[in-house]
Order: C-alpha cells, then structure tokens, then sequence
C-alpha cells in the first residue's frame, strides 16, 4: 500500500512537472533564446536555459505535427526520405564543426538551431500558420543567401587547408543531395555559418 502511495506520488509530480514546463513554454517563446539565455550568467546555466527552450521548440514541433496530420496534407515517403537524409548529414557536419569549435555555449545553440528545420519541414505542408515560431523563421529578415554564403567561404578559409576540407565534404551534401536543403538554401547557409564564425564574426539573427 506505502509502494502503491509513493508510485502515485511520482507520477502526480511528473505530470505536474509537465505541466508547468508546458505552461512555461507559453512565456518561453515569445522571447528570442538569446534573450532567454542572456537571463542566466554561468556556463552550466545557459545551457540548462538553452536545452529547456529547446524543449519548448519540441512541443510546438509536435503541436504543428498533430495539426498537419489532421489537414491531410503531409509528407510522403520520398519526402520523408529526403529529409532523413539532409538531417543525417546535418548531424554529421555539425558534429564536425562543433568538434573543431570545442565550446560548450556554441554547442548548445547549435543544438537548438537545428531544430528550425523540422519546422520549416513542416511548415512546407501547412498554409497560413499561425504557429508563432513559424511565423518567426518566415518573418525574419536574414541576409541575402549571396551574402551569408560569401560569408560562410571567407570564415571557411580561416580553418587550417585539412579542416576546411572536411567541413566543406561535410557542408556540400546539404545543398547538393536534398531537395529539402536546396529549397532552403539559405536557412542551411545561416545555421552553417553560426556554427564556425569567428568571435568577431558577423552576428546574424538567431531562427529562434
């Protein structure tokens, strides 16, 4: 009996938990992550404050999931398995960036910024949104993609000649063997860039 009172106790403040972080996440997103991890001061804080946004970015992710499969108009296979791929090899390169950049606060943004693209996957089948991170990455007024790519070269040559011939094997099949990346050219430029700019890089806007 004592058990089955301790086992319920668990679960009620698990689902209270939930509940709060979902409540939270209201009040989460209608800040940048920048500004939400500005708030905090140590490493380990930012990075707490960084994974709890992104777990915000999931739930709205699964709500915009639930509300694409009720319009009946969502992603077949071929598509599926276009953006399995660009996502594998989306891992693959900023798991190689990162590995070079050795910073935790860079990791830890590099992680949530990569979520914008299941959003914008999503988003693809899903007319007139009103999803305020979807309305927040087509909103956006980011740099020209000539920019951002002449910009993502130039901090590319400053990686010595091996590292930079690993990060652009890893960066090229994103632009070049998915229809999703080359739709979104752009977006994979930016995130690209966020990931390797120097600390006197130029600092363009955050998807979230």
């Amino acid at each position: 009996m004592k058990l089955m009172y301790i086992i319920g106790l668990v679960i009620l403040l698990a689902s209270s938990t939930t509940l709060a972080d979902s409540n939270n996440c209201s009040v989460i997103l209608t800040q940048t992550s920048n500004n939400w991890a500005n708030q905090k001061s140590s490493t380990p804080d930012i990075e707490k404050a960084l994974s709890q946004y992104g777990n915000c970015v999931d739930q709205d992710t699964q709500q915009l999931h639930t509300t694409m499969l009720k319009t009946n108009n969502y992603p077949l296979m071929g598509a599926n398995g276009d953006f399995q791929d660009f996502s594998a090899a989306l891992n693959n390169f900023t798991e190689i960036a990162l590995k070079l950049k050795q910073d935790k606060i860079l990791s830890a943004y590099a992680h949530l910024y990569q979520k914008q693209f299941k959003l914008l996957f999503y988003a693809d089948y899903i007319n007139n949104s009103t999803d305020p991170l979807i309305k927040r990455l087509k909103t956006i007024k980011p740099p020209s993609l000539e920019e951002v790519k002449a910009n993502f070269e130039e901090t590319l040559k400053t990686f010595p000649p091996k590292q930079q011939k690993e990060l652009l094997q890893a960066f090229t099949p994103l632009i070049t063997q998915s229809e999703f990346g080359k739709t979104h050219q752009r977006s994979v430029y930016l995130y690209a860039y966020s990931v390797i700019e120097p600390p006197s890089g130029t600092a363009y806007p955050g998807p979230f």
